[in-house]
């Protein structure tokens, strides 16, 4: 999907529905770059540090103006943080960035789930360069 987006796009479409999805897509190349540049980490990670903007903004000015306002364990968690759930949800978009989050034996663990879930498929071999 990083590789080559607009490839990537124009198979989901093809999968959900060539007709009606894909065709369009192929015929109107305007429409495909939309698709792929509103559906880009880049724009997504974009719009959601923007609703983490207001959602802090919001949070900080009904503080002050109420003090004994109580907050959920949310809005607690997110002061603690300096931003909301949201934005936490967002990493960077890098692919491999997973050996930062897990163990060696986490990793392991996965690896050796993964190969026994697909025993005898070819799947394996589509992320072999990225591992």
């Amino acid at each position: 999907m990083i590789e080559n987006p607009k490839v990537a796009v124009l198979k989901m479409a093809e999968f959900i529905d060539d007709e009606k999805y894909a065709e369009p897509l192929r015929t109107d190349l305007e429409k495909l770059n939309k698709v792929v540049k509103y559906s880009s980490f880049q724009h997504m990670k974009e719009v959601v540090n923007q609703g983490a903007k207001e959602t802090s903004n919001i949070f900080h000015e009904e503080k002050r103006s109420a003090e004994t306002t109580r907050m959920s364990n949310h809005g607690k968690e997110s002061e603690k943080q300096g931003k909301s759930h949201t934005a936490r949800l967002v990493r960077k978009g890098i692919v491999g960035d997973w050996r930062i989050h897990f163990s060696i034996e986490q990793s392991k663990r996965l690896d050796e789930k993964f190969a026994k879930r697909t025993k005898g498929m070819d799947i394996v071999n589509i992320w072999k360069k990225y591992m």
